[in-house]
């Protein structure tokens, strides 16, 4: 930003289970202050898009499927829009 804060994720999983709920655990960094955070909450696929509605009453976001991949475009974190890709083990 203008104050020349850096905000970088490090890494992360996201589990999709039958019951229609997700975890995504992320690993992030601020200047030199580092964080593990979890976003959880339910998830439904229409085709290939897949919608996520948290738990915590953030806004819903979308991906897609890709193979075995998921791909979430302009996922927030304070305000910062990521990419996220997760492919299957």
């Amino acid at each position: 930003d203008a104050k020349g804060s850096k905000l970088t994720i490090d890494g992360g999983s996201m589990i999709l289970d039958a019951d229609g709920t997700y975890e995504l655990k992320y690993k992030g960094k601020l200047n030199a202050l580092t964080f593990d955070l979890t976003d959880e909450g339910t998830y439904t696929l229409s085709g290939s898009t897949v919608s996520f509605t948290p738990d915590d009453g953030d806004a819903p976001y979308t991906g897609r499927v890709e193979g075995k991949s998921v791909l979430v475009n302009g996922f927030r974190i304070a305000g910062v829009g990521f990419d996220l890709g997760f492919s299957s083990n």
